[in-house]
């Protein structure tokens, strides 16, 4: 239906001839308020090195600095795991919007013809 959707602004999507100017206002508005995209391969980069870097304190033998470092990756990953969570429910959201008013601009598009 529209061509580069999600990843082009209101006017590289539509045609725009004889469109509600209040409509395409909010499509402007809605790409520039476009959240920024999370990288799921850098995550899983990061948190394997973390992984990794238990080794150090398992060959040492020493359990008090292993359960430091361990709870911290923990709580690390947590957190990194909601706020990603987090930003693909406010993409899908921002998303979700965009699409309806890109169809009310184009259903207003093919009304006025």
């Amino acid at each position: 239906m529209f061509k580069g959707f999600p990843d082009r602004s209101p006017s590289g999507v539509l045609s725009l001839t004889d469109v509600d100017p209040l409509e395409y206002q909010r499509a402007l508005w809605l790409w520039q308020r476009r959240p920024s995209e999370t990288s799921v391969l850098l995550l899983f980069l990061v948190f394997g090195i973390g992984a990794l870097a238990h080794i150090p304190f398992i060959l040492r033998d020493d359990m008090v600095p292993l359960a430091a470092f361990h709870s911290f990756y923990v709580l690390a990953l947590g957190i990194s795991v909601s706020r990603f969570i987090w930003r693909e429910a406010e993409f899908r959201r921002w998303k979700r919007d965009y699409l309806h008013t890109l169809a009310r601009l184009s259903v207003g598009n093919r009304q006025t013809e």
